[in-house]
């Protein structure tokens, strides 16, 4: 006998198979149902602003960067409009953002739509997990 068999004992495998890991695949289903259910529990007009943000994934590709910001700013210019004392000014300050995005546009520089869709889900969720944690 060697020195090895003499320090270890040789046991025969398991008669049963180990468990495999389940991996629970989520869907946009699913994704959008938890930011549903999270954006309901803020506030009202928070889950209003997310629905309104929301159709933007359905946007056709045929709008550029440059158009998907302009829609956004006007979305959120319509936060902005009972301000009583501001509006013109809120007024102004979004027509000059829409027309600076259009002067980036004119001059040929853009950015991939699917970019900035991307870093807006990205901060959107990592808002999310920042939220949980508290």
């Amino acid at each position: 006998m060697s020195d090895l068999e003499e320090r270890t004992t040789n046991i025969s495998p398991s008669k049963f198979n180990p468990h495999k890991d389940v991996v629970q695949e989520l869907d946009i289903n699913d994704i959008e149902t938890n930011n549903d259910k999270f954006w309901e529990q803020q506030s009202v007009n928070l889950h209003k602003c997310y629905k309104q943000g929301q159709a933007y994934a359905n946007n056709s590709n045929k709008k550029t960067s440059i158009d998907l910001l302009q829609d956004m700013f006007k979305l959120l210019k319509q936060q902005y409009k009972n301000c009583s004392e501001n509006e013109q000014h809120f007024e102004t300050i979004f027509n000059q953002l829409h027309s600076n995005l259009q002067l980036v546009e004119d001059l040929g520089n853009t950015v991939d739509k699917n970019c900035i869709l991307s870093i807006i889900q990205g901060y959107t969720l990592g808002c999310l997990k920042r939220y949980e944690k508290q």
